[in-house]
Formats: structure tokens, sequence, C-alpha cells
């Protein structure tokens, strides 16, 4: 017998209401070898600078993402990249340096 239309949307909005009160990561959750810097001015902390698509990210205010899976993300599509900018993954296009999405804020480069 198929369940109920409306059952998915339920147990949707349990998982949904369940990431709100989920605990934060713990500190320290990368041993030693994998800890990394917090980001310095190459790509520039600021997270509360705004990244826009379209813009031209400098050379210089860039870290390239050398190991993506590091950041939860998956190889990036073919002729682009990722990148930290201003303190936000960016997916660029690395022969332009322009931005083509804005993925989230990263506090610290992992690679």
């Amino acid at each position: 017998m198929p369940l109920h239309p409306l059952s998915a949307a339920v147990v949707g909005g349990m998982v949904g209401v369940a990431a709100f009160f989920a605990p934060e990561p713990p500190k320290g959750r990368y041993p030693d070898h994998l800890s990394a810097a917090t980001c310095g001015p190459r790509c520039l902390t600021r997270q509360d600078a705004i990244v826009t698509v379209g813009d031209i990210a400098a050379e210089h205010q860039v870290h390239m993402i050398t190991r993506p899976g590091r950041y939860g993300l998956s190889s990036p599509p073919a002729g682009d990249a990722y990148a930290v900018v201003a303190g936000h993954i960016v997916r660029l296009d690395p022969t332009t340096m322009r931005i083509e999405s804005v993925l989230r804020p990263v506090p610290q480069i992992l690679d």
C-alpha cells in the first residue's frame, strides 16, 4: 500500500527543523596534520565583505582550493575552479578570475 502523499512533506519538515537544532561541530575537529591556519590576507578574511557573481577577483585576493573534498565539495565543473575570496567559497573561471557563483562563508583555509 503506498504512503500518504503528505508523509514525505511531514518527514521533510521534521528533518529541516532538526537541522536548526543540530549541535555545533566540536572545536579541533581536524587532526593536527590537517588543521589549517585562519584565512590570511591572501583570501581577505572579512566575511562581511560583499562578493557578488560577475566580480573579477584580484589574483592577490584569491586562495585557489586544491582539495575541494576538505570543504565538502566535489570536483568543480570543467573549466571552473573553487577558490576562497573575501572569506567565501566561490566558483570562478580561473583564466579570467570572474566569479560565477558564491557558495558560502568559510572561516579557515583547509588545504
